[in-house]
């Protein structure tokens, strides 16, 4: 009988499947505006000084608080964030937005934002899904990295918002096969991945 990892089929397919982008070592793309007011994509500068709060840990707490709210208000606040920084001439660090805001864009159900900006969040939502790839599985996949990816997995679907899920096209069935798949591999003694893929009785 041969081993079922239905989920590691569903975490690559997730990864690979995102629509292209910048790869996970390059910079975060950020907003900015021409005279004009449409958006173009660039690259977020690093702080000089070196010393700040990371984009990730910015992002984790406007989870948090995001989360909270009826979706219209985070995309209603999302809006004026954008707004308040093209009228300062400044670029919009989308890596500082929570989940939902960025979810907010890209469904627009509202008709606010412009086609650059909805495709500006898309991007940033699956640079996200690549740095978590990366940074749990890195660049050789063993059975155990590639359960944590799928037990992280499992984590941000039971924390994220519908609309976040939505976005990313993650379903029930998707939180199932990762599941399945981390119950296979912490209940197998196989070590290597290729053996565990072609187990038989």
């Amino acid at each position: 009988m041969t081993v079922s990892l239905s989920g590691l089929s569903t975490s690559l397919s997730t990864l690979l499947g995102q629509s292209s982008g910048s790869a996970a070592t390059e910079g975060v793309p950020a907003l900015t505006y021409s005279k004009t007011g449409k958006s173009s994509s660039a690259t977020a500068a690093p702080s000089p000084n070196g010393v700040t709060i990371s984009a990730a840990a910015k992002a984790a707490a406007a989870d948090v608080a995001d989360n909270a709210k009826e979706f219209a208000t985070v995309g209603k606040e999302t809006r004026v964030a954008l707004d308040a920084a093209k009228k300062a001439g400044k670029g919009a660090d989308l890596s500082e937005l929570s989940g939902r805001a960025l979810a907010a864009m890209v469904l627009d159900k509202s008709d606010q934002f412009s086609a650059g900006e909805r495709a500006a969040a898309k991007k940033q939502l699956n640079q996200r899904t690549r740095n978590d790839f990366m940074s749990t599985v890195g660049s050789s996949a063993s059975l155990t990295s590639l359960a944590n990816y799928n037990q992280l997995m499992i984590s941000d679907y039971d924390s994220m918002s519908v609309e976040e899920r939505e976005v990313r096209g993650w379903t029930a069935q998707t939180r199932s096969q990762a599941a399945a798949f981390v119950a296979t591999a912490s209940n197998t003694s196989t070590s290597s991945l290729f053996d565990l893929l072609n187990q038989q009785d």
